[in-house]
């Protein structure tokens, strides 16, 4: 069964906040990649901004994480155009021809002059929460779930349906902007912001944007940040863990013997001839 299509009540400035989050989060994703990130781009000389731009660097080294992308995002152009749809909106015909629109002004602008860059360097993406059933006659299926072709006239976009996607960790990235209590929860204990300041701060921003929709929302952020750390803890070694705490905090839960146990032969030989020394000078 497909999720309803109908938007939630309708509120410009919530609306605009999710857009400004899901392009802070895109920024997120491909830092230290061979990408770039530009949000709210201006392609026209009137007040009119494409969601997200994700443009590829000149000059770049191989990168390891290309193949664990969210899905839908692989084999990435030079140039990819995205247009985002909250839970507070629904993708239709005229979103589609507006990130048309936008293509083709954004194309003439950065070409050169009387020369257009190559079509196939330009990925165009839209991203929705919910299925868009007035677009059905226009999409077609792929072997990966929440991800359709939809085919307008000569162009293809890429479609990514947030409330479809497959709840793999590598999709943490949409499940953020799920609208989906359990999987927004999930994706902030496991997502791994590549920028670790600015990526959990917008994080932050986006459990406090949750908590205003949902004002019976029990998750917080510090409940956010104690689950976070236990379970990136392993990436630490244990070395790295202990230089955080004092050596009375590490022993002050350790009876004598559980110390005793632990310790070497040499150790402990060593242990009771101080322990034996200090009797001597108190005495």
């Amino acid at each position: 069964m497909t999720p309803s299509e109908k938007p939630h009540h309708d509120n410009p400035a919530s609306r605009q906040q999710w857009h400004r989050l899901f392009g802070l989060m895109l920024e997120d994703q491909f830092y230290g990649s061979p990408y770039r990130v530009e949000v709210e781009v201006d392609v026209t000389r009137q007040a009119q901004f494409l969601d997200v731009v994700v443009v590829e660097q000149e000059k770049h080294q191989a990168w390891p994480e290309a193949n664990s992308l969210p899905d839908g995002l692989n084999n990435l152009k030079a140039h990819n155009l995205i247009t985002f749809k909250s839970h507070h909106e629904s993708l239709n015909d005229w979103a589609v021809k507006e990130l048309i629109g936008y293509y083709v002004n954004y194309r003439k602008q950065i070409s050169p002059k009387k020369t257009l860059i190559p079509q196939e360097d330009f990925g165009l993406y839209a991203v929705c929460n919910h299925y868009p059933k007035n677009l059905v006659p226009f999409l077609r299926s792929t072997d990966v779930a929440g991800i359709y072709q939809l085919h307008w006239g000569c162009d293809i976009i890429r479609l990514i349906v947030l409330s479809l996607i497959s709840p793999e960790p590598k999709n943490d990235l949409w499940h953020l902007f799920s609208h989906q209590r359990e999987q927004i929860e999930l994706a902030c204990r496991r997502y791994h912001p590549h920028h670790q300041k600015k990526g959990t701060a917008v994080i932050r921003r986006i459990i406090e944007a949750y908590q205003l929709e949902f004002p019976d929302m029990a998750y917080t952020f510090e409940q956010f940040t104690k689950e976070f750390v236990a379970d990136h803890l392993n990436l630490l070694s244990p070395d790295e863990v202990l230089k955080r705490f004092s050596p009375d905090e590490r022993l002050k839960d350790l009876s004598p013997d559980e110390i005793a146990d632990h310790l070497s032969p040499e150790s402990l030989q060593r242990l009771l001839e101080r322990v034996a020394k200090k009797g001597v000078k108190r005495s």
